[in-house]
């Protein structure tokens, strides 16, 4: 008999090994966020995933610096005149905006 499709992840669920994860197709063709599994419920159609660990960010490495609300916007406009689309990819911008903080 062949096991589970999601076999390995049930086990480490039930035995208290992993917090476990899921995020399920939605009707558009998009996927959910993730979500905490609170119930044994494992569906063929969902995805699963062993809960990644929170790091925490290293103030002293990385220091954290802020920017004025007049170089966010015109980092936002810099963007904005580069991209042909009506939208700005949103991690884009939030790279952007780290990297100008760093430079300062």
């Amino acid at each position: 008999m062949k096991p589970h499709k999601h076999a390995e992840l049930i086990k480490a669920w039930a035995d208290g090994q992993a917090e476990v994860e899921y995020r399920y197709p939605k009707d558009d063709g998009s996927w959910s966020l993730w979500k905490d599994l609170t119930q044994c419920v494992f569906h063929d159609w969902y995805e699963y995933r062993i809960k990644p660990e929170i790091t925490q960010f290293n103030t002293q490495l990385h220091p954290v610096k802020e920017l004025t609300d007049e170089e966010i916007e015109s980092i936002w406009a810099e963007m904005s005149e580069q991209c042909d689309e009506e939208f700005i990819d949103m991690k884009q911008f939030a790279r952007a905006i780290l990297k100008k903080a760093s430079e300062r």
